[in-house]
C-alpha cells in the first residue's frame, strides 16, 4: 500500500528552497524545514522551470534568496574581517622577528594572505583571477628576435621563429 502524500504548508516550501539555492545543499534545507531531502530536490528544480506554485510563492522564494544571500555575505565579510585583523596582528608580530624568520614561514603567510584577499574578493563579486589572450600577428612573431636583441640580459643564442641560428650574448658572460 502507497504511502499518503504530505503537503506542505508554501512557507515551508519557500524556506526550504530558498535555503536549498543558497547553501547549495538540499541536506541542510531539509533538516532545517523537517521534510526530506528528495522532496527539497524536486522543489528546487520546480522552482528552476518556474512550476513550484504560483507567481507569489516564486516571488516569495526569491525575496528569500536575496536576504538569505545577503546575510551570508554580510556573515562571510565579518569572518574575513576578524581574519584580517589576526593576520595583521601576525605579521606585527612576525615583523618584530623578521631576522628569525623561515623561509616556509614567509611562504605560509604570503599563502594565507592570498586565501583571505580571494575570500574578500568573491564576497565582494570582484573576479578572482584574470587571464587575457594576446595575439601577434606573422610580422610581429617574425621580427621578435630583433626587437629582444638590443635588450640587456635578453640576448641569447639560439634559433629564431624562422629557424635561423642567431648568436647572442646573455649578460654576464662572454
Amino acid at each position: 500500500m502507497a504511502r499518503p502524500k504530505r503537503s506542505y504548508i508554501e512557507s515551508t516550501k519557500a524556506g526550504a528552497v530558498a535555503t536549498a539555492v543558497v547553501t547549495g545543499s538540499s541536506a541542510t534545507a531539509a533538516n532545517a524545514a523537517g521534510v526530506p531531502a528528495r522532496t527539497v530536490r524536486d522543489w528546487v528544480k520546480q522552482w528552476k522551470d518556474g512550476q513550484l506554485g504560483d507567481a507569489e510563492l516564486q516571488e516569495e522564494i526569491d525575496n528569500l534568496i536575496l536576504e538569505y544571500g545577503q546575510s551570508a555575505r554580510g556573515t562571510m565579510a565579518a569572518v574575513v574581517d576578524k581574519g584580517v585583523a589576526l593576520l595583521e596582528k601576525g605579521i606585527e608580530h612576525w615583523l618584530e622577528k623578521a631576522d628569525q624568520l623561515t623561509p616556509n614561514a614567509m611562504k605560509d603567510l604570503a599563502f594565507v594572505v592570498g586565501i583571505i584577499e580571494d575570500k574578500r574578493r568573491t564576497i565582494e563579486g570582484q573576479p578572482t583571477s584574470l587571464s587575457a589572450r594576446i595575439e601577434f600577428s606573422r610580422k610581429e612573431v617574425y621580427h621578435a628576435p630583433n626587437l629582444l636583441r638590443d635588450v640587456p640580459g635578453l640576448a641569447q643564442s639560439g634559433t629564431d621563429p624562422r629557424g635561423e641560428v642567431t648568436s647572442g650574448e646573455r649578460q654576464g658572460t662572454a
